[in-house]
């Protein structure tokens, strides 16, 4: 599993290292979203962390940038991501931004 750290939380995230131990034993059930660098032409996506625990992730895990505890909230940091992005660039390259942290 590849982190970008230091990794974007929301509020209601208290322990990210548990859940993301929890993440990678893929048995127990996950109740969390996850902000992942996109693999195609897309900046980042979201999705809920059971998504990951399918067999094509195994192998092909994307890059973790952000935990959140509901849609809401990744929706939150996604904003905050992108805030951060222009303040510190000028552009919305959230690829660029989050790699060169």
């Amino acid at each position: 599993m590849e982190l970008c750290e230091p990794l974007y939380l929301s509020a209601t995230i208290k322990n990210p290292r548990k859940l993301l131990k929890k993440l990678q034993k893929s048995s127990l059930p996950c109740h969390f979203f996850v902000l992942t660098l996109s693999g195609g032409m897309d900046q980042l996506e979201i999705y809920p962390a059971y998504c990951l625990q399918q067999p094509f992730y195994r192998k092909h895990f994307p890059v973790i940038v952000g935990l959140a505890g509901d849609y809401e909230e990744a929706v939150a940091l996604l904003i905050q991501i992108v805030e951060d992005s222009l303040i510190y660039t000028g552009t919305c390259n959230l690829k660029a931004y989050l790699q060169s942290r």
